[in-house]
């Protein structure tokens, strides 16, 4: 099963106020920045299992997913069919697919340097993204939709949530600021025939 995905980025708060200029710039930024693609189920990053593992190169065809990941489970019945619910631990700093609570349950993202360090118009007064740079995974859920008769998945989605912090951020005409966002990445699976056709040519 391959899901099809979609990014936002939640308004920009500078010194914890939202700052109308930054927040003209980032759907400009986000589009530049996100190409639609589609994977496995999470913690899939890839649809072809050929280059589907993690940094260790281990397949990430299965769950790895543990009772001990996850903070928030619910089961529940809804016509005929099983929906859980579930949420995991949060994860501050670098989270990577199957490698930790988060990556276990999404595709995740690592620390995000490599993405603030691609966006040119961002530059620090002290320090590098490195320094200054910080995530925190937290507040992602997953539904899962089941048919109990065949115990297999019918429809799943993702949301996937991560908190970013930039200190002495420069910007525009903001200089040595902290800067604060959420960046919610959704994956709905079923994938569309035609998100499949248009994101990779998958027939």
């Amino acid at each position: 099963m391959l899901g099809e995905e979609s990014v936002d980025c939640g308004k920009v708060y500078v010194d914890g106020y939202a700052n109308a200029v930054v927040n003209k710039l980032v759907p400009g930024i986000t589009g530049a920045l996100f190409s639609p693609s589609t994977t496995g189920l999470s913690p899939s990053v890839n649809y072809d299992p050929k280059y589907d593992y993690d940094k260790n190169k281990k397949p990430l065809d299965k769950s790895r997913l543990k009772v001990s990941d996850l903070n928030y489970v619910t089961i529940n019945e809804k016509n005929g069919y099983i929906i859980i619910k579930l949420k995991a631990n949060a994860k501050k700093g670098s989270s990577l697919p199957g490698m930790d609570s988060q990556g276990k349950l999404f595709t995740t993202f690592g620390s995000l340097k490599k993405t603030i360090d691609s966006m040119s118009i961002i530059t620090f007064s002290k320090g590098t993204s490195k320094d200054n740079l910080s995530v925190n995974y937290k507040d992602g859920y997953a539904i899962i939709k089941i048919n109990p008769k065949t115990m297999k998945i019918v429809s799943a989605d993702y949301v996937l949530k991560i908190d970013v912090k930039l200190t002495h951020m420069n910007i525009a005409v903001i200089k040595d600021k902290t800067a604060t966002t959420k960046v919610t990445f959704k994956t709905h699976f079923p994938a569309s025939k035609k998100y499949l056709k248009n994101t990779k040519d998958i027939e």
